[in-house]
């Protein structure tokens, strides 16, 4: 029988490990986090008197799901059993918990007053298929920053320009879905909130954008994805998306594109010199797509004085459906072509394959190969499995 150690002393090993534990879990996303948090969890069972400072990482990111909704809806029938709430800072509500019309309507308002005022993460999942009368829950948390909504096609832009307005806090914003059941905005749309980044894996960006830029919001790190086509939804041009990134101005800092294959006809209305003139502060950018769209953005893009880290992320294969070969050589060669003494000061290019990862032959160790181009600045070049294999790009 292993030794019962005094309660004192549990509690002074996970006082000590609680800093290691903010120290690890860089923003949230490192693993050794996830599993120190497990670990303190399970310290904690045998743990009679917990410190504030020992408590905090085991609640700080909670999820809510169908399988534990109705344990949350039992603590307001015992008072005494939320004294864990105050230290959560994250708040998930998983697959169908956040279309539990009654659970988010009438348990979740009466579990918010025992929040603390400092919980800025909201993170929803959707089910991918679900109703169009979805409205997305907009629980009263003033201190939201950070708002993640998956899946979010089966409602309309109205509602989702509702749930966002209803935190002022808000900088950091993530929507992901295909596009919306009705693309109107409200008669009498709220102000948007002044985000600081912005994060858009859609099909369809408008009347959405049309909202964020009627504030000018100094947003600094935009990230935009436009898939493949499932042949579901009508395809959208990229007529809006220069004039938005052109208004974002100085305050645009860093810029990631990713665009499918059908995308293709559309990127030479990205790919002009005055593309990107007006955001003299872009110092990172960060295209994927095929080879013949990689050449076509390349040379025709005003590269910002100000850039210092440039990522290409190319299909190894030139894409689904394009066998047009291509080497790192090649694309250096373009570079050349471009780059001038602004850019020689310690930029950096990633050359990125993306190999398309199959269960019957596995993957290839991932491959790193450095060089230097023309200026003297630095080219790395590595081969990564492609995530969206079984997705269907074109």
């Amino acid at each position: 029988m292993l030794p019962k150690l005094p309660a004192e002393l549990v509690d002074l090993i996970l006082s000590f490990l609680h800093p290691t534990v903010l120290v690890l879990g860089a923003e949230n996303q490192n693993l050794i986090d996830r599993a120190t948090a497990v670990t303190l969890g399970r310290c904690g069972l045998v743990c009679r008197a917990w410190l504030p400072s020992s408590r905090r990482p085991l609640f700080f990111r909670v999820q809510i799901v169908l399988n534990n909704a109705h344990r949350f809806a039992q603590l307001l029938k015992q008072p005494h059993l939320c004294t864990f709430l105050p230290f959560i800072r994250e708040l998930v509500f998983g697959e169908g918990i956040a279309e539990h019309q009654y659970w988010m309507s009438t348990v979740l308002p009466r579990l918010i007053p025992h929040f603390s005022d400092t919980i800025h993460v909201l993170e929803y999942r959707m089910y991918a298929i679900g109703s169009p009368k979805l409205s997305l829950p907009c629980p009263r948390l003033g201190s939201i920053t950070h708002l993640v909504i998956y899946n979010c096609h089966e409602t309309t832009v109205a509602d989702t320009v509702r749930c966002i307005s209803g935190f002022p806090a808000l900088l950091h914003l993530k929507l992901c879905g295909s596009g919306w059941h009705g693309t109107a905005l409200p008669a009498t749309a709220v102000v948007p909130p002044r985000l600081q980044s912005l994060d858009l894996d859609f099909r369809r960006l408008e009347p959405f954008l049309t909202w964020i830029q009627s504030e000018q919001p100094p947003i600094s790190d935009l990230k935009l994805t436009l898939p493949g086509d499932r042949g579901i939804f009508q395809r959208e041009p990229l007529d809006s998306l220069p004039q938005f990134i052109q208004s974002l101005g100085s305050s645009l800092t860093s810029l990631t594109l990713k665009l499918g294959k059908r995308w293709s006809s559309d990127v030479s209305k990205i790919s002009n010199t005055s593309f990107l003139k007006s955001n003299p502060n872009l110092q990172t950018i960060i295209f994927q797509s095929t080879y013949k769209e990689l050449i076509t953005f390349i040379t025709g893009i005003h590269l910002p004085g100000a850039l210092a880290h440039l990522t290409l992320r190319v299909y190894a294969d030139g894409g689904y459906g394009d066998a047009t070969p291509w080497t790192a050589r090649e694309l250096i060669e373009v570079l050349n072509d471009r780059l001038d003494e602004r850019h020689s000061t310690g930029m950096t290019v990633h050359i990125v394959r993306l190999m398309r990862q199959s269960s019957t032959f596995p993957l290839e160790p991932p491959v790193h190969v450095q060089g230097r181009y023309r200026w003297d600045g630095l080219v790395t070049e590595s081969t990564i499995p492609d995530p969206h294999y079984n997705v269907p790009w074109g």
